[in-house]
């Protein structure tokens, strides 16, 4: 039986205490039993609190379905959802887009979502599944309640979700005389993409587009696997992981949570008071969760549990996307260095995406001027402020 996110919110007032209790930080062991035993407890209650968090977004990604059809997210100023996500929400907006399709592909596959939405399968099971279940979904019911997510996605090919995709930070000295060449370079692969607001990242791709077109592909197709693992790799090793520990029996796991009932509204203005209503409810479970992924990043818990890479413990255990995961946890590491980004943040002074922006690429010294600033900005403008004051602190740097 399902339980409702009702009964389980209430608990929360027993769970949020005792993970406050754990601290940010867990002191290093040595004894492989002892860091099993902390891995186990730290996955018992962070499944229950994903659970909790889970049945939240699927509600806000029912809203967002909702605030989509016609002309509802223009009535409320703005052009799509992806920009009333991030500027009211504090959703990044690829993330709400990633929400929304899902909530909207359920819409055709009545049996699977009322699966999803009384906690019977995860999100991320579901939206391997729905691309291919349109006229046997119990049959593809069955098989998300009884295999992986590895399984499902070997049984559907699904590709590989592009915001999940591993971006490679790469950097390099530049002496001062030749930055005026690259400034040239960016300045006309704007005027290429007809773009002037466009991020660098955006011109470097396009001048990788330029010399690709130009070039023949290399002889060895594999010639890239010197920096990039392909993830075809770990296929074998996930599969014989989920073997070895019978696909992870002896873990704690949560019940079944109903996500809050969705209310049929059509009226934008009131959608919006919905959201929000949903996005405050999130933000309690999003303190203890990020908390708890944290703690459970620095004890590697993922290799004591007996999987391949993290990525592979949040897409079976947890229910989500690694990015996903990882973005909260390294906000939380954020909150951690600096205090009076958590401290605006429960004030409600800044956004969830905000408080992201500025723990990611703020200098701690410059925190304080970045959370004033930002409460007079939107995400969109903040982003392009904190990338012009990191393209100034390079070229300082050279």
């Amino acid at each position: 039986m399902s339980e409702t996110f009702a009964d389980l919110d209430r608990r929360m007032d027993e769970i949020a205490p005792a993970v406050a209790n754990l601290g940010w930080r867990v002191p290093r062991v040595r004894d492989p039993a002892v860091a099993r035993r902390m891995a186990h407890g730290i996955h018992a209650v962070l499944v229950h609190v994903a659970k909790g968090r889970g049945a939240l977004d699927i509600a806000i990604g029912e809203g967002l379905a909702a605030l989509s059809v016609g002309l509802r997210a223009m009535d409320l100023k703005y052009s799509n959802i992806n920009d009333y996500a991030r500027e009211e929400l504090g959703i990044n907006g690829s993330t709400a887009a990633k929400m929304e399709r899902l909530a909207r592909r359920l819409r055709e596959l009545s049996v699977i979502r009322d699966a999803v939405r009384h906690g019977v399968i995860t999100a991320r099971k579901a939206e391997i599944i729905c691309r291919v279940a349109k006229g046997n979904e119990a049959y593809w019911l069955i098989q998300a309640q009884a295999g992986t997510v590895r399984s499902l996605k070997a049984e559907v090919r699904a590709p590989r979700d592009p915001e999940e995709e591993r971006w490679v930070n790469l950097c390099t000295q530049m002496p001062p005389e030749k930055r005026p060449v690259l400034d040239l370079g960016l300045a006309r692969a704007g005027m290429v993409l007809e773009k002037p607001t466009a991020s660098n990242s955006e011109r470097v791709q396009t001048w990788c587009q330029e010399r690709m077109s130009t070039r023949l592909a290399p002889q060895d197709e594999q010639v890239d696997d010197l920096m990039f693992r392909p993830e075809d790799d770990f296929e074998s090793l996930m599969e014989h992981l989920e073997g070895v520990h019978g696909q992870w029996a002896d873990l704690a796991k949560a019940a079944p949570v109903e996500a809050p009932a969705e209310s049929g509204e059509i009226d934008p203005w009131r959608l919006d008071r919905e959201l929000k209503g949903h996005v405050e409810a999130r933000r309690r479970w999003d303190e203890v969760f990020g908390q708890l992924v944290m703690l459970f990043q620095s004890i590697r818990g993922w290799d004591h549990l007996g999987f391949a890479t993290f990525g592979h413990y949040c897409e079976e255990e947890l229910g989500m996307g690694e990015r996903a995961v990882a973005q909260r946890a390294a906000l939380e590491r954020g909150l951690v260095r600096n205090p009076l980004l958590r401290q605006a943040l429960a004030e409600k002074r800044l956004s969830y995406e905000k408080a992201r922006l500025i723990a990611r690429d703020a200098a701690p010294e410059e925190v304080p001027a970045w959370i004033e600033k930002a409460q007079h900005l939107t995400c969109i403008e903040l982003r392009r402020r904190l990338h012009e004051s990191g393209e100034v602190q390079m070229c300082a740097r050279r």
